[in-house]
């Protein structure tokens, strides 16, 4: 959990809020790279998962998803909206997508680097419309 840990910053600090985005996705896919058997354990779990691991596995993404809705709310506010989007909602979606890009490094890592995963996510992030702010 410390290699999520050190994907997702605390705060955003002065970063874009993209730039933020593509960068913990990037650092959070290396690692799955770098240590696919731990990783195996945590995104491809097998049936029987003992309890308490399972447990674990459940509370870590619980305060992973209040850490990336905070996140989510300071980055809306940076790209000036969408108005009515639900932060938390946001941040399930983008757990759900990071954990489903870590599947894809682990089953097929040479069609799937982390490199084209997060370039492509910051192809979609720079297709989206944002408001100018204002100095």
């Amino acid at each position: 959990m410390s290699q999520v840990a050190e994907a997702i910053p605390p705060g955003p600090g002065e970063h874009d809020p993209d730039e933020l985005l593509v960068a913990s996705f990037r650092s959070f896919l290396e690692a799955v790279a770098r240590d696919p058997l731990t990783w195996r354990l945590f995104l491809l779990p097998i049936e029987g998962m003992p309890a308490a691991i399972a447990r674990r596995a459940e509370k870590t993404r619980a305060a992973l998803r209040g850490q990336v809705t905070q996140l989510v709310a300071w980055g809306v506010e940076q790209r000036g909206g969408p108005p009515g989007l639900d932060n938390e909602l946001m941040a399930h979606f983008l757990l759900s997508t990071g954990e489903d890009a870590g599947r894809l490094v682990l089953s097929d890592p040479e069609r799937f680097p982390p490199s084209l995963l997060a370039d492509n996510l910051a192809a979609v992030l720079g297709a989206l419309k944002r408001k100018r702010r204002k100095p």
